[in-house]
Formats: structure tokens, sequence, C-alpha cells
């Protein structure tokens, strides 16, 4: 089983703090917007470890880390 990162992008507002926190460069802002026109980040799944830290740091709780088989 391994871990990864699952973003929520309507509950993500642009602020960028998972990016500045991800030890995997994994994360980036995306140039869509969601609904609420935010442009939201976006995961490079290949890169993620599943640490958490995005998990940790979102002040808008738009992280989950989810297992999953493989």
């Amino acid at each position: 089983m391994s871990r990864k990162a699952v973003i929520n992008t309507e509950w993500c507002k642009s602020c960028g703090i998972c990016v500045l926190h991800c030890p995997r460069k994994a994360l980036r802002i995306g140039s869509e917007l969601n609904t609420r026109g935010y442009r939201y980040a976006v995961l490079e799944e290949d890169r993620c470890i599943g640490c958490g830290l995005c998990y940790n740091v979102c002040p808008d709780y738009a992280f989950r880390i989810v297992e999953e088989e493989g």
C-alpha cells in the first residue's frame, strides 16, 4: 500500500503554501480556475510520496491523504 495526496480543487484558494512545503516539488499552482475564481493547486502524482505535508499546512483543508493499492 502506498499513500498519495488528493486535492479538492473547489476548496483551494491559490495561496501556494502547499507548493512551498512540498519536499518533492509535486505541487504547483495551475492556470485553470475553480468555480470560485481561484487558480488551484495541481499535483504531479508520479512525484508525490504521500508525506502529508500539504494536508498539514493547507489552511482551507483542500487535501486528503489516501491509501492506494500497488
